[in-house]
């Protein structure tokens, strides 16, 4: 979605809310939403239906370079993926990556408040957290971020420095290195 030409952006599936945030949408004037992804035809037959789908840009499926375009002309990225045993209920999963793609991108987010993810949020004061079902939730937190424009950029900024020091695979590789480490050690130990 944007405001004055900056959008958020958003994926496919009906796990990432899209029908609550449709229903936040009608309560925000000057907003667009990109839908990137698919779905299945009965699934995008509803959201069409849906009163704020004229304030939707459905691009369907695109090649994985041009996601980050569209990131690039982003003014938010949504993560607001539903309870589900997918995500251990309200724990959340570090599995899914649209989070931190988002957060490396410098875009401020709008997420579920899994326990997993909150404490992200919270720590490098990167974006805001809401419950997935809520419409006003939703809705409060996309107006607070296009009315506050420059905390909105700080926390853009917040969440891609969080990617350069904390989340990414060279600090992970290090903790995967060491925990073979114990492993091996312990292992020898045991001869």
């Amino acid at each position: 979605m944007y405001k004055d030409h900056n959008k958020i952006l958003w994926f496919d599936s009906s796990q990432w809310s899209h029908e609550v945030i449709l229903k936040a949408l009608e309560h925000l004037e000057d907003v667009k939403y990109n839908l990137l992804g698919s779905g299945s035809k009965s699934y995008m037959e509803k959201l069409s239906m849906c009163p704020a789908w004229n304030k939707t840009f459905f691009a369907g499926q695109v090649p994985h370079r041009e996601v980050f375009n569209f990131m690039n002309r982003s003014q938010v990225g949504l993560a607001i993926l539903q309870y589900s045993a997918n995500t251990m209920g309200k724990h959340g999963t570090l599995g899914n990556t649209k989070l931190f793609e988002y957060m490396r991108m410098g875009l401020p987010v709008i997420c579920t408040g899994f326990d997993l993810w909150k404490p992200i949020i919270q720590k490098w004061e990167c974006g805001i957290c809401v419950n997935p079902d809520s419409v006003e939730e939703i809705a409060d937190a996309i107006n607070y971020l296009f009315s506050h424009p420059e905390e909105a950029k700080e926390m853009g900024r917040n969440g891609r420095k969080a990617v350069e020091e904390e989340f990414n695979w060279d600090v992970e590789c290090e903790k995967l290195l060491e925990l073979y480490a114990v492993i091996i050690n312990k292992k020898n130990q045991g001869k």
